[in-house]
């Protein structure tokens, strides 16, 4: 059995071709769909701009107008969907470029701690404390540059040439001796500070 859900039966009864129905049911039908025409503008039609006729001659007249409304709407309305349509596109674009920038960037990551090497913070981290160690032996031997001596002190400790080299499982080894570096540096500079006092 075939059934029509009851909301559509007012759209069904608006598309029936009143010459194909029973003479006696035609002028009910022909009525039925003038006032459907009437109440679907007026439910597109904002409330004040609809025109009533005064006499029955401006019905033409009225019925343009009212129609004029509907399209205006309607146009109004497509221009929305289109606008929507291109920010929702645009929205898309940006974050299609945003997934490819992270996809690029954990692809990065993922190839590193394949590769067993060290981020970039790690790096920059083993970076700073040799910075302070430098600066700290500064302060003891003027005049000298001592980076170049903390690398290569540090390259032998982890048997590497470049401290960017340095393997992840050795990350630790190479933070704790310099660590431990920077501290004896600065007893050092305690005690040599308490002797000149004393």
């Amino acid at each position: 059995m075939l059934c029509l859900p009851l909301e559509f039966i007012n759209g069904f009864l608006f598309g029936i071709n009143p010459k194909r129905v029973k003479p006696e049911m035609k002028a009910n039908i022909i009525r039925y769909q003038s006032e459907c025409y009437r109440v679907l503008a007026d439910a597109f039609l904002t409330a004040g701009t609809t025109v009533q006729p005064v006499e029955a001659s401006d019905e033409p007249l009225v019925q343009l107008h009212n129609m004029a409304l509907v399209i205006a709407a309607t146009t109004r309305e497509m221009l929305a969907t289109k606008y929507l349509a291109q920010s929702n596109a645009q929205r898309l674009d940006r974050a299609a470029l945003v997934v490819q920038n992270l996809t690029r960037r954990i692809t990065a990551v993922e190839q590193q701690v394949r590769a067993g090497k060290l981020t970039e913070e790690q790096a920059a981290e083993i970076k700073r404390r040799v910075n302070l160690i430098a600066q700290e032996m500064s302060k003891h031997e003027p005049g000298k540059s001592h980076y170049q001596v903390v690398y290569a002190a540090l390259g032998d400790e982890v048997g590497v040439t470049s401290y960017k080299a340095i393997p992840l499982k050795a990350y630790e080894t190479a933070v704790s001796f310099l660590d431990n570096w920077l501290l004896s540096l600065m007893q050092a500079g305690k005690e040599g500070t308490a002797e000149t006092d004393g």
